[in-house]
């Protein structure tokens, strides 16, 4: 995926979130972290790259004062949502490593919030070019004939594209002084009416 990265006129710095070293060396000189890693293919990797990752990300950004703006997840919220979501509504533990790791790694978050400026954005479902689990895949599925409807299609899901995801990463990280430190935001499209508060 670092192709598509490559292409732009972004720097590409070498770094493991795993590694504390390697993330001191890639954040010197930097003004503001965005921190999108994420990923693992077992429990045992989903929390030592979203729980211990996030640690080490954020205790760099803590010895540099580096504000940073964390990427979570709605699936803090468990895979049930309830008709009014906000901010504050509960976690929910469900057993599968990645909702829980991003619980684990927003608490961390939440441990620094005291120490270095942060904030939290919990994306929907993310959907745009190149994304396979919620463009591609469904397509792929459609035109196979093995695509099925979540109840009859009357089914709910909130969606963001990717670019609304990125203008409020932007808009995060434009108004870090204006805003209180440990915030959560939930971000999505046009909600048509639903009562989600974001």
């Amino acid at each position: 995926k670092a192709t598509w990265v490559s292409r732009t006129n972004a720097d590409l710095v070498p770094a493991d979130v795993t590694d504390l070293d390697s993330i001191r060396a890639a954040a010197e000189g930097t003004a503001i972290i965005f921190h999108c890693a994420s990923g693992g293919s077992n429990r045992e990797q989903y929390f030592n790259i979203n729980e211990t990752g996030t640690r080490n990300v954020l205790t760099v950004a803590a010895e540099n004062q580096i504000p940073v703006i964390h990427v979570s997840t709605v699936a803090v919220h468990g895979p049930h949502l309830p008709d009014t979501l906000t901010e504050d509504s509960p976690f929910v533990s469900t057993g599968k490593a990645y909702g829980d790791s991003k619980i684990a790694g927003e608490k961390v978050v939440t441990d620094f919030s005291d120490r270095v400026h942060t904030t939290i954005v919990r994306p929907t479902f993310v959907w745009g070019p190149r994304s396979h689990l919620f463009t591609a895949g469904p397509m792929r599925a459609m035109a196979s004939g093995s695509f099925r409807y979540i109840d009859h299609g009357a089914g709910r899901c909130h969606a963001v594209h990717v670019d609304n995801l990125v203008e409020a990463l932007i808009l995060a990280a434009a108004t870090v002084g204006e805003r209180p430190s440990g915030n959560a935001y939930l971000v999505t499209d046009d909600i048509g009416g639903h009562n989600w508060k974001t």
